[in-house]
């Protein structure tokens, strides 16, 4: 646990700094300018490759959501166009979003070379993959890189790949 744990410390660090503030107050993030937050080609059928697609992460994985998948003690962390995070500061456990424009899919390759042994899955995306040492989740639809991580209880943890399935169905179903 505690590896895995310091095998996910950068990525999460590297979420929470890239991002900005949701609102904490009510749970549900904070809309960002109509400008951001398109993707290419990330709708579930919904668009053509290439197409811009509107996709606001924090509100395809809401708190109560979020509060399902990592306990009730799950707060608003930070968020901008392309990443959403939910924590429980007591626990340690958290979700993370995050979305990137790949057209050409060279950054998804990248990924799965460089995170260590990859597990390809099925039932999510055109394709995706697993990485088992961060508990990550990487799926590609059209042009968009969806990156799904969740940290919980290690008792856990072999359910953690069906969550993150299950959450990236949820988050490419609410492409506009």
């Amino acid at each position: 646990m505690r590896t895995a744990r310091l095998a996910v410390a950068p990525v999460v660090v590297a979420v929470i700094l890239g991002m900005a503030a949701c609102d904490k107050g009510s749970g549900n993030a904070t809309p960002p300018p109509a400008t951001d937050g398109n993707i290419v080609g990330g709708s579930p059928g919904k668009a053509a490759p290439g197409t811009p697609v509107k996709l606001d992460l924090c509100e395809a994985l809401t708190l109560e959501r979020a509060k399902q998948l990592v306990g009730d003690g799950a707060a608003a962390g930070d968020s901008s166009a392309t990443e959403c995070s939910y924590s429980d500061d007591n626990t340690g456990h958290s979700v993370n979003l995050k979305l990137d424009n790949d057209p050409d899919g060279t950054q998804f390759g990248a990924e799965r070379r460089i995170g260590g042994p990859a597990d390809n899955v099925t039932g999510v995306g055109d394709e995706a993959f697993y990485h088992q040492s961060t508990h990550t989740l990487h799926v590609r639809k059209g042009g968009t890189n969806l990156t799904v991580q969740i940290v919980t209880d290690p008792a856990r943890q072999d359910a953690v790949l069906d969550d993150e399935k299950k959450l990236a169905g949820e988050v490419i179903g609410s492409a506009a």
